[in-house]
């Protein structure tokens, strides 16, 4: 009767430097992924908030539009959801009823202030 053996091979599996030498190679990938992926979040967070900066800044210059330009203080706070974002006008005459308005709309993010800024020039709305 016939028996078979199977070869036996030294080489079978992997060696401790083998296992090692994957493992921090895989490591040091995940670590530049990571990386990557909080680079990401705070560049979505960033542009949110330049977004909302925007949409402020849309909505508060057509409500100066609306109106004489001294009707509104020089500067205020966004109600609630936005009350992390001020707004300031600066103004200026240009002819008898042209006004140049710069609005800018700041937030803080990072210990630092952020800000959005626009100047266009409108006629002063006619008094009903």
């Amino acid at each position: 009767m016939k028996r078979f053996y199977l070869p036996h091979k030294k080489d079978a599996g992997f060696t401790l430097l083998e296992v090692m030498l994957s493992l921090s190679i895989v490591s040091i990938a995940l670590v530049f992924i990571l990386r990557s992926f909080i680079k990401f979040a705070d560049s979505q967070a960033t542009l949110t908030q330049y977004t909302k900066g925007c949409y402020l800044l849309d909505k508060k210059l057509a409500e100066i539009k609306s109106k004489p330009i001294g009707a509104f203080p020089k500067s205020g706070q966004f109600t609630k959801p936005f009350e992390a974002y001020n707004w300031e006008i600066d103004s200026q005459g240009m002819a008898s009823t042209l006004n140049r308005v710069k609005l800018t709309v700041s937030w803080q993010k990072n210990n630092g202030v952020r800000s959005i800024d626009v100047t266009t020039i409108y006629p002063e709305p006619s008094s009903p």
